[in-house]
């Protein structure tokens, strides 16, 4: 009875990460694999959801438990998420696509594809993002603008040439709802209305249900009624 409705939870998951509202796909894949621990698929599209946002951590965590339930999981227990899948992720697209591939492949886990990349991402982030924290911690903002238009406008795209999911193009560093939402808060802490809107636009266009970018949205348009 859970697993069906684990696979049931997953198959919404991956309805909304198909109209990339990842939101509502996180919250459909979170109980998917608390009613079935070892729905791979679920932890693998769950990872892959949260990379979107980039959550860096928690896909690197989702990842991780996905090839660690992987080494055990019971062939039966494969054999039916892949049925469940084949019946009703037809035509998909994007993130579903990348979801088809990974149940397709099993036991070869892809997720540990996923993790090589995502441990690149978490570290050229990192070193970065610190120093921008530090300087809108003392107010400094423009130069934390100047640093992250520099550090990650340019170099993202630089390193997209080198480092992207395997068989999954579609989820660039560049296209991160969190880096976006920062980007964006830093043009309005420097009176750049226009520049903070695009960049919201741009990330509530990869989660159009995303809440705080809709809540930073809705604060630029109440600034200046």
């Amino acid at each position: 009875m859970t697993d069906n409705l684990s696979y049931y939870y997953y198959n919404i998951g991956l309805k909304n990460a198909r109209i990339k509202d990842i939101t509502h796909a996180i919250d459909a894949l979170s109980i998917a694999v608390v009613l079935k621990e070892d729905n791979i698929p679920a932890w693998n599209l769950l990872g892959l959801c949260y990379y979107r946002l980039g959550k860096l951590p928690t896909a690197e965590y989702c990842w991780m438990t996905s090839l660690y339930i992987s080494n055990g999981i019971n062939a039966n227990d494969t054999a039916n998420a892949n049925s469940v899948n084949n019946a009703n992720n037809a035509n998909s697209a994007d993130i579903a696509n990348n979801a088809d591939n990974d149940s397709s492949a099993m036991p070869n886990n892809i997720a540990s594809d996923y993790l090589r990349c995502v441990r690149e991402d978490i570290k050229f982030i990192e070193d970065r993002i610190t120093g921008v924290k530090t300087l809108i911690a003392e107010k400094k903002y423009k130069k934390a603008l100047r640093v992250m238009e520099k550090e990650f406008s340019r170099n993202l795209r630089q390193k997209n040439d080198k480092f992207t999911l395997n068989n999954f193009n579609d989820f660039k560093i560049d296209k991160n709802v969190m880096l976006l939402n920062y980007i964006g808060l830093l043009y309005m802490l420097n009176k750049k209305r226009r520049k903070a809107l695009r960049a919201w636009e741009k990330a509530i266009s990869l989660d159009t249900s995303n809440p705080d970018t809709l809540k930073y949205i809705l604060h630029a348009f109440n600034a200046y009624k």
